[in-house]
């Protein structure tokens, strides 16, 4: 698995927990990694590197019903296009994490 999967998996997972963080009850995220998408609700992955984040993705799923990953043509989104060029272009990553209020 590449880096970029590695970091649509760590956005995935990072989505879901602020979702269940701040209460969520329903929460879809779609992304243009049909890949992706099938590692995280099909593969076999306990014996992978990255089988932890993707069991915890997983676990985020089952114990919150209304929570749901789906493939979405990055096409059809001109937001997540735009972006998606975009990161092409920046020269450092950035770290999400919880706001220091």
């Amino acid at each position: 698995m590449d880096k970029l999967k590695k970091r649509e998996l760590a956005a995935i997972h990072l989505g879901f927990v602020c979702c269940s963080r701040d209460g969520f009850v329903k929460a879809q995220l779609k992304t243009d990694s049909k890949e992706v998408v099938e590692i995280t609700l099909k593969a076999d992955m306990t014996t992978h590197h990255y089988g932890v984040l993707v069991e915890d993705i997983r676990n985020l799923l089952s114990l919150n019903a209304g929570f749901f990953i789906s493939h979405f043509l990055r096409e059809v989104n001109y937001c997540a296009d735009t972006l998606a060029k975009r990161n092409q272009e920046l020269y450092e990553d950035y770290n999400l994490g919880s706001p220091s209020y």
